[in-house]
């Protein structure tokens, strides 16, 4: 059976949702993020938040530590308050405001990387100061509460478009790999690479709507990049996989089929520059597995979680 899960330090059976999923288009900022900033983002859209906040620290169990919410997948269902201290940046599709709370001012137009939008900024009734930037186009909305005026302005200023996100993920699956291929030996992963892009798309989600993938293609839901040590570390567990791929779920346990496009894309790259892709796939119900085009491999639970938990997204697996 499927075992839903969670990529965070709480492990709980989550409920599945799956929403409609926007486009990208041209950046509007060229420049670094700022000292001590970084930058997050989800389906071609990115921001730039405060170093040290959390991700997709929000909804049920959330702490009052700020946070930046972003495609989080998967979420446990119950309901808890949201403190008047919490500072959040959250990029999705519609306004996200406290429960009872709704900003009432005339928002004023803007563009955004080239795309019509709206924003709006005031002081909330608990003290925070809130805003959002809204492009229709997108079909997202960056809706912002801090502690500070300056803060607020400053993270909704940030709101840009890309066509490859700031971990060197292309925005769309379009755009991405078609196929995987690269790796040079008999190995799953590349033996000493410089870096990997860790790129989720979460194709298996989607395996009864392939044509509809096809078409419109699947936006990227979240990435991370590692280098040095921790790219030759993810790609020497890799390579500690078993050959071949995973098993088909039965069909009398999984209603779906292949995905349509890969969970996860591995985007790796060498002391040379030289390139390699591999496929990670194992939300669908076949061709589940790990591949480079050559060769494939087997997914477990633990390589999946090395994989999966720096993404903080929610995700389905099934152990068969």
């Amino acid at each position: 059976m499927a075992v839903p899960r969670r990529a965070s330090s709480t492990r709980a059976l989550v409920l599945l949702a799956v929403a409609a999923l926007g486009a990208a288009s041209l950046p509007l900022h060229a420049s670094a993020a700022p000292a001590k900033w970084r930058i997050e983002g989800t389906r071609g859209a990115e921001i730039k938040v405060p170093g040290g906040w959390k991700t997709n620290d929000f909804g049920c169990l959330m702490s009052d530590a700020p946070s930046v919410v972003r495609s989080s997948g998967p979420e446990l269902a119950c309901y808890t308050p949201e403190s008047p201290r919490k500072e959040l940046a959250i990029l999705d599709y519609e306004e996200s405001q406290p429960e009872g709370v709704r900003l009432t001012g005339t928002p004023a137009e803007v563009t955004v990387s080239g795309r019509k939008g709206s924003r709006l900024e005031e002081r909330l009734p608990d003290g925070r100061y809130a805003g959002y930037v809204k492009v229709p186009s997108a079909a997202l909305v960056l809706t912002v509460r801090t502690l500070s005026r300056s803060r607020t302005t400053r993270i909704l200023d940030t709101l840009r478009f890309v066509r490859t996100d700031a971990n060197g993920c292309p925005s769309d699956s379009r755009r991405a790999p078609q196929r995987p291929g690269g790796v040079k030996g008999s190995t799953l992963a590349p033996v000493s690479p410089v870096s990997v892009s860790v790129c989720h798309y979460g194709g298996g989600m989607f395996d009864d709507d392939r044509k509809a993938v096809k078409k419109h293609g699947l936006p990227i839901d979240a990435s991370y990049r590692l280098s040095g040590a921790e790219a030759r570390r993810l790609a020497s567990a890799l390579n500690k996989a078993r050959r071949g791929g995973n098993k088909d779920v039965p069909a009398s346990q999984c209603s779906g089929g292949a995905a349509p496009y890969p969970d996860v894309v591995l985007r790796f790259k060498d002391r040379s520059g030289r390139r390699s892709t591999l496929f990670v796939t194992f939300q669908s119900c076949k061709k589940r597995g790990i591949d480079n085009g050559a060769r494939k491999g087997r997914i477990t639970e633990k390589l999946l979680d090395k994989i999966m938990d720096p993404l903080h997204v929610g995700y389905g697996y099934s152990r068969l």
